[in-house]
């Protein structure tokens, strides 16, 4: 049996990104591509490929919604980060940890078809 991975790509909602508000904005977005419920999914990709700028406060909001939100069902699913912007993957990988949400793997690279695939889930 396959298991389904969606691709929410970040780009395909903006290119820079600056406010608390945009990470809502954009949390929004990426429940709308999953129909609201990740159900019927082994994991989902979220693909910074493309994003030029992001700041710390957008990162930490859009991340906390996935992670913290009690009414979305992430919990219990493969989430993924991927990014061609060595600065925005820096400053999702300090976000993460600074919310303890631990590193783990079971996606490969090919999931995606281009680079590193890093797979978080919380602790």
């Amino acid at each position: 049996m396959s298991e389904k991975r969606e691709v929410f790509k970040v780009a395909d909602v903006g290119r820079g990104f600056a406010t608390r508000e945009k990470g809502q904005v954009v949390f929004e977005s990426f429940l709308g591509m999953l129909g609201g419920q990740p159900a019927g999914r082994s994991g989902v990709i979220v693909d910074w490929s493309g994003v030029y700028t992001a700041s710390p406060g957008f990162i930490d909001e859009f991340i906390g919604c996935i992670f913290d939100s009690e009414s979305a069902p992430f919990q219990s699913y493969d989430i993924a980060f991927t990014g061609d912007n060595p600065s925005v993957n820096d400053l999702v990988d300090r976000i993460l940890k600074r919310r303890g949400i631990q590193l783990k793997f079971g996606f490969t690279p090919d999931d995606l078809e281009t680079g590193e695939v890093r797979i978080f889930g919380k602790t």
